[in-house]
């Protein structure tokens, strides 16, 4: 009699394709399954990134295979990012779901200032470049959103803090450069009804056109409050 005892093989053939199966999937999804879902992947990192456009920075890799039960709708989506410029993604398809991560860049184009602009200094075109910048890590991961946009115009444009040569240009770091600073000599236009008095006068703050601003009249040292004018003046209404 056999020292070996023959066992049912039902259960172990079931696991055995079972898992034949799995693996084949998985060699099936490495040998031409990334190429399938690679654009999903791509589009849904750049819409994380504000439509940033996406490089890899390193070849996937790829975990086991694993079944689903039933069918399923194909979905690609990104799990988690475990660490700047490395996404975790899944993917199913079928009757098959596998996960892997991948390294990437994600570039937007922003303005790059091109030399050292101090607080208060007006904005000249030159003094900007637009330039393609990585948001994927470092300080530019932290600061995408709130990055200048490359289509925002930098026409009377101020520095509101230092910039650096070759770093990049934040909403926060740059305001609107004022039309009439304070100091600068103005016409003062002194209306009462139909009556308009002309001063010359020198501003006590700085403004933009539209807004109310300090004024003293050289002639009487009076502080006056009007409104800065399209042609530079001041009216004010008495």
């Amino acid at each position: 009699m056999s020292a070996f005892t023959v066992k049912p093989l039902s259960i172990h053939r079931h696991l055995t394709l079972a898992a034949i199966a799995i693996l084949m999937s998985s060699l099936a999804f490495a040998d031409g399954g990334w190429q399938q879902v690679e654009p999903a992947v791509r589009a849904e990192l750049s819409k994380r990134y504000g439509g940033a456009r996406i490089e890899w920075a390193s070849e996937p890799a790829l975990n086991a295979v694993t079944r689903v039960e039933g069918r399923t709708e194909n979905l690609v989506a990104i799990e988690a990012e475990p660490s700047p410029g490395v996404a975790r993604f899944f993917a199913t398809t079928g009757q098959s779901r596998v996960s892997g991560s991948i390294g990437f860049h994600a570039f937007v184009p922003t303005w790059v200032a091109s030399r050292r602009l101090m607080p208060g200094e007006t904005i000249k075109r030159e003094d900007l470049s637009r330039q393609w910048i990585d948001v994927s890590t470092g300080l530019a991961r932290e600061s995408r959103g709130v990055l200048l946009p490359a289509d925002a115009p930098i026409e009377h444009l101020e520095a509101r803090q230092t910039l650096l040569e070759g770093g990049f240009v934040t909403s926060a770091a740059v305001r609107r450069a004022p039309d009439l600073r304070k100091g600068e000599p103005l016409k003062i236009r002194l209306q009462s009804g139909a009556i308009e008095v002309t001063a010359q006068g020198v501003a006590e703050e700085s403004a933009s056109q539209g807004e109310t601003v300090r004024v003293q009249s050289l002639k009487t040292h009076r502080t006056l409050v009007g409104r800065l004018l399209e042609d530079g003046s001041v009216e004010v209404r008495l």
